[in-house]
This record gives C-alpha cells, sequence and structure tokens, in this order.
C-alpha cells in the first residue's frame, strides 16, 4: 500500500511539473464531443479538423497545450503523422487552404 502511495504521489508531482503556472491537460467534454466537426477524412478514414477552415479559429495563435487542449475537450488528438501518404495528404490541404505561418 505504501508503495502505491508513493508511486501515487510521485506520478501527481510529475504531471504538475509539466505544466507551469497550473495550467492542465483538459477531460473531455461531452457536449463537445457530440458536436465536433470533422471537415475532411483521409484515404484511410481518419477525421481532420482543420484550424483554419474554422472562422472562430482562423488566425489564432495557440501554443502546444491551448491545442491539445482545444482537441481533448472534442475528444480528438492533435495530429501525429505516421506515415509518409499521410504527411504527403496533409501538406496537400495545407497548400489548398494557403495556410502560412507569420
Amino acid at each position: 500500500m505504501k508503495q502505491l502511495v508513493l508511486i501515487a504521489v510521485a506520478l501527481v508531482g510529475l504531471t504538475a511539473a509539466q505544466f507551469p503556472n497550473g495550467r492542465t491537460l483538459d477531460a473531455p467534454n461531452p457536449a463537445l464531443c457530440a458536436s465536433r466537426i470533422i471537415h475532411e477524412r483521409a484515404p484511410d478514414g481518419k477525421g481532420y479538423f482543420f484550424s483554419w477552415r474554422d472562422p472562430t479559429l482562423r488566425g489564432a495563435e495557440k501554443d502546444w497545450l491551448d491545442a491539445r487542449n482545444f482537441c481533448r475537450q472534442r475528444c480528438m488528438d492533435s495530429v501525429s503523422v505516421e506515415t509518409s501518404p499521410e504527411n504527403e495528404w496533409i501538406k496537400q490541404r495545407i497548400v489548398e487552404g494557403r495556410v502560412s505561418v507569420n
């Protein structure tokens, strides 16, 4: 039992150290999950949300945790490119959307 408590305390400490200033990783929000938008599906069936296609997010600047939380609240994950064809598919969408980083 002592070991379990010690492990739990260590994990809490490690988690707190990951996000300074009291910021945390948000939990999914069932209402947002149910109403999430999927802009397009890749050939492999994965659904994608493109922030530049959402008028409320166009031009918004977010850090990694803000972007991750936006996705998590909607039962999604930030993009994690796993294959070269997936990378090419995403690049094509970025070019077509005329997305630029300032």
